[in-house]
């Protein structure tokens, strides 16, 4: 039995081609939360309370503070920036973490199918050793039947006496 390494190989890249489109579906949807709640779209601008409304000031000067991404706030007066800048390491930890669950998930069924088709051979050879050692068996029955028939046609040609003797002897316990 062969193993199709063809066909892994093909495995292996659909998985990873589903993986990554799970992986850029995920991006899309945590940058769309990032988007909601570093720009403030996710309230009502009506309904913002006096906590969200102070954030829009500076505590130092009460200048109004401009957005500069990443939920980073720089005061247009004084300049001090506030709120830390948003970074991506845990998602990427995250992503990271889900492939290496992927690849080992993948290699420890790839591991388990080449066990499958290992031992697939193994029993495929054995079967082929029993057939093998079952025909020797039966050619050698058949030769040691015809050595000995052959021997008792010998021994009775030469001895055509010894044998009507036999037969005479046989027949008339018979009758």
């Amino acid at each position: 039995m062969r193993l199709d390494i063809d066909g892994l190989d093909k495995l292996q890249d659909n998985i990873q081609q589903v993986v990554q489109k799970g992986v850029d579906e995920l991006n899309k949807g945590l940058g769309k939360i990032n988007d909601s709640v570093v720009n403030g779209s996710g309230y009502n601008k009506d309904t913002k309370s006096a906590s969200t409304a102070a954030m829009d000031t500076c505590p130092n000067c009460n200048a109004r503070l401009t957005l500069l991404g990443n939920g980073v706030k720089k005061c247009e007066y004084c300049g001090t920036e506030f709120g830390m800048p948003r970074q991506d390491t845990n998602t990427r930890t995250v992503m990271d973490s889900v492939f290496d669950f992927v690849e080992k998930q993948q290699r420890l069924n790839m591991e388990t199918q080449a066990q499958k088709l290992e031992n697939e051979r193994i029993k495929a050879e054995l079967k082929c050793k029993r057939m093998e050692r079952r025909k020797r068996r039966c050619v050698t029955r058949k030769l040691i039947t015809f050595f000995v028939f052959a021997a008792i046609a010998y021994y009775c040609y030469t001895h055509q006496d010894v044998v009507n003797t036999i037969i005479q002897i046989v027949m008339t316990k018979l009758v």
